[in-house]
């Protein structure tokens, strides 16, 4: 996401310290803000779980995060966040 939406930004890397997690990242990158991390998440979510794939499952009454994470091959926190439960 970062790449496909921030190229200008990321100089040598794309190390979130202003943001949220990387505070001892080998490449830290004051330019990535929160805004661009919430951007760079959502195309993320949007390339591992699309809506539509995500909506057929649970129609068809897959609705256990654990199961649709190993379908998606994502992590349980992920799912429960794209599922609206996180």
């Amino acid at each position: 996401g970062h790449y496909i939406y921030h190229r200008d930004l990321l100089g040598k890397g794309a190390g979130d310290t202003r943001a949220y997690r990387s505070e001892n990242t080998a490449f830290p990158n004051a330019h990535i803000t929160p805004v661009e991390e919430r951007q760079a998440n959502t195309f993320a979510a949007n390339t591992l779980m699309p809506p539509k794939l995500i909506r057929d499952f649970v129609t068809r009454g897959v609705r256990d995060p654990e199961l649709l994470a190993k379908i998606f091959q994502v992590s349980r926190r992920a799912m429960e966040i794209r599922l609206g439960r996180g």
